[in-house]
């Protein structure tokens, strides 16, 4: 009866253990527990407004310092139906902020509107409920655009609201909505007043300097002193000469222009990019040419001011069309050929040779 009893305890034991291991595996998070793994972005959020259309802008960092650069992902989702593109951009936009690069845009498609929802785990989890009814969310198209900034100020920026415009297939009636402003902030640099020298010796405290060297000191001092009186004489003989005159603007725009094609932007397929880069070009030339403010307008209000400007005035037809064509490339996302590339780049060089003065 004693071993009856033993082997029960034995048993009653085992068993309390085992529902204990038992316990400890089921309360121990898996791998498969169902969380959401953390998002990669500082900032992501959708806008649509209630629109068929949505825009998601996510950043990868929204507290940087002057050395950092950032990324901006454009992701556009469009239903079946429905035709949209992604929002025009004007420099002001990105006010403190300079666009080093603009990636290719990806596209991807999906049969229903479940994968709309970020959080995956959640969109998962409604398919399973609802697999034996058929989906009545309709299917939509998802682009991706990349940019990256970098920042030219420090302080407290943002990035400038975006309108999004769509319109229903076949139709030309457009609707819109709108983003809220992404803040940004850019760190200065240290403080300086935390900077400090350390304790320099007192020169009642230095070492007497050895009769062997004293030689090479007089050395260092005379050749000192013989430096100082050759810097003033060239100064005071740089001081009778005229100053020397800037740089004309022709030649920092064909400056510019040799910089543009090592860049060889055409050829990585950043077609955008280069553009951008052609028209900012020709507005700094005309800018500093003939002193209109081209940088800061549009095309438009560039092309009145110049039907005014007696120097520009005959190259006005021409000029309204390369600019045209960067807004089309740039705005409308035209993808123009090689002869066109080529051709707008040819009219800014003739543009120059033949505004640039003859008594130069």
């Amino acid at each position: 009866m004693r071993w009856v009893h033993r082997n029960d305890r034995q048993s009653f034991w085992l068993l309390l253990a085992l529902l204990g291991l038992a316990g400890c595996s089921r309360g121990s998070p898996g791998k498969n527990d169902g969380s959401a793994a953390p998002s990669p972005w500082a900032y992501e959020r959708e806008f649509n407004n209630g629109a068929p259309v949505s825009l998601v802008l996510r950043l990868d960092k929204v507290d940087i310092t002057l050395s950092d650069r950032i990324l901006l992902e454009e992701e556009l989702r469009v239903e079946d139906g429905f035709e949209a593109d992604f929002p025009e951009y004007l420099p002001e936009d990105f006010d403190g902020f300079s666009v080093v690069e603009i990636s290719g845009i990806s596209k991807d498609s999906s049969s229903t509107g479940a994968a709309r929802d970020t959080v995956g785990a959640t969109a998962n989890a409604q398919e399973k409920k609802s697999s034996r009814a058929p989906s009545a969310s309709p299917a939509f198209s998802v682009r991706r655009k990349t940019l990256t900034l970098e920042p030219e100020k420090s302080g407290d920026l943002a990035l400038a609201p975006l309108a999004v415009y769509f319109h229903r297939g076949g139709e030309a009636q457009e609707s819109s909505f709108q983003t809220d402003e992404i803040p940004v902030h850019v760190k200065g640099i240290d403080d300086v007043g935390a900077l400090s020298l350390r304790d320099l010796r007192s020169i009642y405290e230095a070492p007497p300097i050895p009769s062997s060297r004293r030689a090479l000191v007089w050395a260092v001092a005379g050749a000192m002193v013989l430096l100082l009186a050759a810097a003033g004489l060239y100064y005071q003989v740089r001081r009778t000469r005229p100053a020397p005159s800037p740089t004309p603007p022709h030649e920092i725009a064909y400056e510019s222009l040799r910089r543009l094609v090592a860049l060889h932007l055409v050829e990585k397929g950043q077609v955008e990019l280069f553009f951008l880069h052609l028209s900012a070009i020709l507005r700094e030339y005309i800018e500093n040419r003939f002193h209109v403010r081209a940088p800061e307008r549009t095309t438009e209000e560039f092309l009145q001011e110049a039907a005014h400007n007696p120097e520009l005035g005959a190259h006005r037809p021409r000029l309204g069309q390369f600019l045209s064509l960067c807004d089309q490339v740039k705005f409308a996302r035209l993808q123009p050929d090689e002869a066109a590339i080529q051709g707008a780049f040819d009219v800014l060089k003739q543009f120059l040779a033949e505004t640039t003065p003859h008594d130069l």
